[in-house]
């Protein structure tokens, strides 16, 4: 009798040692899944960033365009805000560097 119940308790430990290493290799595989797709969403996210910039750019100079209409705001303003709108949009069609984002020229 003693033999039976070591040998029941052998199979249960080998089958609860067999579910073990299955969670194990679950657990580490969809972590590992979960990492690649995060990395492949970084370089969206710059493109996102930098689509938020030239709309940032395009608002503010619609506003300064609005305070010089008004007489609160004079030209100088308005230029700066161009300015750095249309730098932004050169870079964009040219290439170079956005807030730390290297981009290629749009073909």
């Amino acid at each position: 009798m003693p033999n039976l119940l070591e040998r029941i308790n052998s199979k249960i430990l080998l089958k609860i040692t067999f579910l073990v290493i299955i969670a194990i290799i679950l657990i580490v595989g969809s972590f590992s899944v979960l990492s690649y797709f995060q990395s492949q969403q970084s370089s969206l996210g710059n493109s996102v960033n930098i689509a938020g910039k030239n709309r940032y750019l395009t608002a503010n100079l619609l506003s300064q365009t609005e305070k010089y209409i008004e007489g609160s705001s004079d030209a100088s303003q308005l230029r700066a805000a161009m300015n750095r709108l249309e730098s932004n949009i050169i870079t964009l069609k040219q290439g170079g560097m956005i807030s730390g984002v290297d981009l290629k020229p749009l073909s």
